[in-house]
């Protein structure tokens, strides 16, 4: 249930920040002014947004291997070896898709957003 719940609050928060931010991802740029997440994880260089590619969710740049899916496999128990096995992309895909997810998250919080209780 724990799993669900985090997928969830990722999904959501991925998504709407995410389409907030899609431009700058686009161009190499982290999510917020400062981000510390971007600098060592490429997330610019390894996660796009495109409205032509699923909806515009963020994927693994070159692939139609969403972030949610990613970061809610982790969530779930899978080793990052498992997850790139599963989905066939590269330990830095994964742990740039967790940076994103949590530069998503760090930009909620600075936005004022609730914190889940």
């Amino acid at each position: 249930m724990l799993a669900v719940m985090r997928k969830r609050l990722v999904e959501t928060h991925v998504f709407r920040a995410g389409q907030q931010h899609a431009h700058s991802l686009s161009h190499g740029r982290a999510l917020g002014a400062g981000s510390p997440y971007d600098d060592d994880m490429n997330i610019g260089e390894r996660i796009e947004r495109r409205p032509d590619l699923l909806g515009g969710q963020p994927v693994v740049r070159g692939t139609r291997v969403p972030v949610r899916a990613l970061v809610g496999s982790l969530a779930s128990g899978m080793t990052i070896e498992e997850v790139c096995a599963s989905y066939r992309v590269t330990p830095e895909d994964v742990r740039a898709a967790l940076g994103y997810a949590a530069a998503v998250l760090d930009e909620d919080k600075a936005l004022g957003g609730a914190s889940p209780r």
